[in-house]
């Protein structure tokens, strides 16, 4: 009789707490995203720059908990940020989003949560974020000097390349003009003057100018002028902002007075 009053009583418990340590496993814990949690860095947003959207997650269960929240914007993903919470714990997530002019719709939502320990799936009694509609206003116009600025910085970066490539052109070509009259007036400055045949008392070679020694002093002077690359570009400009000057002067002809 007293075995089958203990066999009785142990069905019975077994019977009323069974369902009460399933319904434990199942349970919606208390925890996911604090109510009207949905914030921008910016207000009011202006389309084309750049701000963050921040939400707060919190865990009031007993249970250590992980997962990921998605940020949208018109139900579209625009960023994802992970979490690790102890119980107690509540932490702040943020993305960033550049938006558009107009009306949006901005939340969060938990893609995935997971019992730390068990690593078993768990959910939450809001999983969902409250909805932020959002007004993104219009860039502001740029003033015309800025726009001018603007447009002014274009065609210097358009035109750079190609007053480049001229420039390098023009130096080659001068470089060549330096190089071959350094060449050409060493050449002058060290040469010998015409050899005498004893026998016939005649020059063995008659020279282009008739008088060398001129040309030797000549070219003695303007040599180092060449040979400096300094000093030749220096009296190249020079020449060229002076037959500039003259070519204006004669363009404005005689003053009347």
């Amino acid at each position: 009789m007293a075995l089958r009053t203990a066999l009785l009583s142990f069905l019975v418990v077994v019977f009323l707490f069974a369902p009460v340590a399933n319904a434990q496993e199942d349970v919606t814990l208390p925890a996911g995203f604090a109510p009207s949690t949905v914030w921008l860095s910016r207000n009011p947003p202006v389309a084309g720059e750049a701000l963050r959207i921040y939400t707060v997650v919190y865990n009031g269960s007993d249970r250590s908990l992980e997962g990921s929240v998605s940020f949208l914007v018109d139900e579209v993903e625009v960023g994802t940020a992970s979490f690790s919470l102890f119980s107690g714990d509540s932490k702040v997530l943020s993305t960033q989003w550049t938006p558009d002019e107009g009306t949006h719709s901005v939340s969060g939502t938990i893609t995935s949560l997971i019992d730390s320990k068990t690593k078993d799936t768990r959910s939450v009694s809001t999983k969902a974020s409250t909805v932020l509609s959002v007004q993104v206003a219009a860039p502001a116009p740029q003033p015309a000097a800025l726009e001018a600025l603007t447009a002014a910085d274009s065609i210097i970066a358009s035109t750079t390349p190609r007053i480049v490539a001229a420039f390098a052109e023009v130096a080659s070509a001068t470089e060549s003009l330096r190089a071959y009259g350094e060449t050409y007036l060493t050449n002058l400055a060290t040469s010998s003057p015409p050899a005498i045949n004893e026998v016939t008392s005649t020059e063995l070679f008659v020279p282009d100018n008739p008088n060398p020694t001129l040309m030797q002093e000549a070219a003695k002077i303007l040599l180092p002028v060449f040979a400096n690359s300094a000093l030749f570009y220096l009296v190249f400009i020079g020449t060229l902002l002076f037959l500039f000057f003259l070519l204006i002067r004669r363009m404005r002809g005689p003053r009347r007075r």
